[in-house]
């Protein structure tokens, strides 16, 4: 695995978090209407792409890969790949794209709305930590 790989995801987040952006200020009503499978898609990418960029952070720092999404998160946090804060927050938006993805209940779209704001703040976050620790920054 390379920083290079790294690179292209952290600027594949920059992609999805603009698409995301443009979601910012909508109201419910229009996110229940006809927007909430973009964004439900868009949360979805976000979480995969982090995981893999972090998939591949873990990898160069020889470490094994890790078995879930959500513990992929928290063990870049154990390991101070990101903030510890962060990790949790992450793990909780791939349990969030688990509950998209796989159905194991009715997604409770009040949750998905509410989580824009958060995706946003939490994955630039991210991306600046990963860039920031593989030097790409």
């Amino acid at each position: 695995m390379s920083p290079h790989i790294v690179k292209s995801k952290t600027e594949q987040l920059a992609l999805l978090l603009e698409d995301l952006r443009a979601y910012e200020n909508i109201s419910y009503e229009e996110f229940l209407a006809k927007d909430h499978y973009a964004i439900e898609r868009l949360i979805e990418l976000l979480v995969i792409t982090a995981s893999d960029a972090m998939i591949h952070v873990l990898s160069i720092a020889g470490e094994e890969t890790p078995m879930t999404l959500r513990t992929t998160f928290l063990r870049a946090g154990e390991l101070k790949i990101i903030p510890e804060d962060l990790a949790q927050r992450g793990a909780a938006a791939a349990g969030l794209r688990n509950l998209i993805v796989h159905a194991y209940a009715k997604v409770d779209l009040r949750i998905v709305y509410d989580s824009i704001r958060p995706a946003l703040s939490d994955f630039t976050e991210l991306a600046t930590a990963l860039a920031q620790h593989t030097g790409l920054l």
